[in-house]
C-alpha cells in the first residue's frame, strides 16, 4: 500500500511537470517562440474545448483540493440477505488534483469507511497464510470453510464474535482505507466550448488504486487492487469554490471482506457523496490556434531598390527648389480663437459599458465643446483595467465603452460622427494608478 502511494504521487507530479514543459508558453508570446497572433482567447465559441489545442500554464497552476463525505454500501456475497439500510455506513475522503486543460485532469484520492457486511458460520472465509488455524497453529492454508460444527465454531469465534445477529446470519463490521489515481474528464467541455464561469460542470472519472482492509485481532489484513468509476456533478459557488454531488463504485476482489466462494467474484463498494472543491494556483488556459512562428527571410541583394530610392529623393529635391522659387501664397485669415472647456473622463463600472447617470454631465461638456468649436475634432480613448479579464476581452470591452460614448454624443447632440476619432486601448495602457479608475473613456482635444 505504501509503495503504491509513493509510486502514484511520483507519477502524478511527473506527468504534471512534463505537460507544462512541453506545452507551456510565457505571458510574452514572442519569448516563447510563438507569435501573439496565434494565441486565441477563451471566448472563442466556434470550437468545442476538446477540439482546441490548449497551452498549459506553469506546474503551479490549476490545482484543487476536495473534501467529501457521504454514505457507503457494500455489495458482496449474501448482500441480498440484508436490507440496504443495514448495510449502509458513513464514508469520508479527500483528493488533491490538477486540471491540465479544461477537458481532462488527474487527482490522487483517498477514502475511509467502516463497512457493514453479511456473513454466516457456514461460508468460506479468508484467514491468510500462516495465521492460526482451528488448531491454534500457523498454517499455509489461506481459506477455511465452516462445513461442520467445529469449523463453524472456529469461524464464529474468529470473524463473528462481535457481530450482530441478523436473520440466519450476522451483520459484521470491518474498516478499510482506499487510495487511487483518477483520470477526470469534463463531459461539458467535450461537447461545448470552454466557459471559465460556467455554473455546472459534469465530470466522469475512473481510477486504479489499492484498498486496505485493516487487521482486527486475529482477522488478517487484506490488500487489494481497486478499480473505480464515478460521476461527479459540480456546481460553482464562488470563483474558487465548487459544491459537488458524486456517485461512484469501487471494484475489489471478493476477499475484501474476508468472505469468498459465493456467486460473486468481486465485491463492490457503492458511495453516494457530497463535497467541496477548493481551486488554487489560477485557472487560465491560453489557446494555441495553430499558427507558426515566422522564419527569418534570407538576405537578398537589394542595391537596385536603394538606387531607385535615391533617384526619387533627387527628384523631390528638384521639386522643392521649384516651390521655393515660386511666388508666395497669400496667407489665410487667422482661425477663430478656440473656446476652451475643461473636459472630464467618463468612468464605468466593472465589466460594463453602460453609461451611468452620474457621467452624463461630462459627456454634455464634450458635446458643448464641439458645438462651440465647429472646426475642431475630438479624440475618444477607451480603456479597461488590467486586473480583470483577459487582454483580448478587455480590448473588446474598451471598444464597446468608446462606441457607447460616441453613440450618445451623436444621437443626443447631433454631432457629426466624422468629428470623433475613436481609439480603444484595452488594458495595454493604464492612464490612472488606481486600478478601478482605468475603466474609462478619456476625451483628448
Amino acid at each position: 500500500m505504501k509503495k503504491f502511494l509513493i509510486f502514484s504521487m511520483a507519477l502524478f507530479f511527473a506527468v504534471s511537470g512534463l505537460n507544462a514543459q512541453y506545452f507551456a508558453l510565457s505571458e510574452d508570446a514572442s519569448a516563447s517562440g510563438i507569435p501573439s497572433d496565434v494565441i486565441a482567447t477563451l471566448s472563442d465559441t466556434t470550437r468545442t474545448a476538446i477540439r482546441t489545442t490548449w497551452i498549459a500554464n506553469p506546474p503551479a497552476s490549476n490545482w484543487f483540493l476536495s473534501l467529501q463525505g457521504g454514505l457507503a454500501a457494500l455489495y458482496s456475497d449474501g448482500y441480498q440477505n440484508a436490507k440496504l439500510k443495514d448495510r449502509t455506513s458513513p464514508t469520508f475522503g479527500l483528493a488533491l488534483g490538477r486540471w491540465f486543460n479544461p477537458v481532462w485532469g488527474l487527482r490522487l484520492s483517498g477514502t475511509y469507511s467502516k463497512l457493514h457486511s453479511y456473513g454466516t458460520e457456514g461460508g468460506t472465509w479468508y484467514i491468510g497464510q500462516y495465521h492460526p488455524n482451528i488448531n491454534g497453529v500457523e498454517s499455509p492454508q489461506d481459506y477455511f470453510t465452516g462445513d461442520n460444527a467445529t469449523k463453524k465454531a472456529f469461524i464464529k469465534n474468529r470473524f463473528l464474535n462481535d457481530a450482530k445477529v441478523y436473520d440466519n446470519g450476522y451483520i459484521f463490521d470491518f474498516s478499510y482505507v482506499g487510495a487511487s489515481l483518477d483520470f477526470l474528464l469534463n463531459l461539458k467541455n467535450v461537447f461545448t466550448h470552454y466557459n471559465p464561469n460556467a455554473f455546472f460542470n459534469p465530470v466522469v472519472y475512473g481510477g486504479l488504486g489499492y484498498a486496505h482492509t485493516f487487521k482486527d485481532g486475529d482477522r488478517t489484513a487484506v490488500n487489494s487492487i481497486m478499480e473505480k468509476v464515478g460521476l461527479q456533478l459540480n456546481f460553482r459557488l464562488a470563483k474558487n469554490i465548487d459544491l459537488y454531488l458524486a456517485g461512484e463504485s469501487l471494484f475489489v476482489p471478493e476477499i475484501f471482506d474476508r468472505q469468498v466462494g459465493g456467486d460473486y467474484t468481486q465485491d463492490i463498494v457503492v458511495n453516494a457523496l457530497v463535497g467541496l472543491t477548493f481551486h488554487f494556483g489560477g485557472s487560465n488556459y491560453p489557446v494555441y490556434t495553430g499558427g507558426v512562428a515566422p522564419k527569418a527571410a534570407p538576405v537578398e541583394d537589394r542595391s537596385h531598390e536603394i538606387d531607385a530610392l535615391n533617384r526619387q529623393i533627387n527628384a523631390l529635391k528638384a521639386d522643392l527648389a521649384k516651390c521655393k522659387a515660386a511666388p508666395p501664397v497669400p496667407k489665410e485669415p487667422a482661425p477663430q480663437a478656440v473656446k476652451e472647456i475643461e473636459l472630464e473622463p467618463v468612468f464605468f463600472t466593472l465589466d460594463s459599458y453602460a453609461i451611468q447617470d452620474s457621467q452624463l454631465s461630462k459627456i454634455e461638456k464634450a458635446a458643448k465643446y464641439l458645438k462651440e468649436n465647429p472646426g475642431k475634432k475630438l479624440e475618444l480613448s477607451g480603456y479597461a483595467d488590467v486586473q480583470t479579464g483577459t487582454p483580448a476581452y478587455n480590448q473588446r470591452l474598451s471598444e464597446k465603452r468608446v462606441n457607447a460614448v460616441a453613440d450618445y454624443i451623436v444621437k443626443n447632440y447631433g454631432i457629426d460622427r466624422n468629428r470623433l476619432t475613436l481609439i480603444a486601448k484595452g488594458d495595454k495602457v493604464q492612464p490612472f494608478t488606481v486600478n478601478e479608475n482605468n475603466r474609462v473613456v478619456i476625451f483628448v482635444k
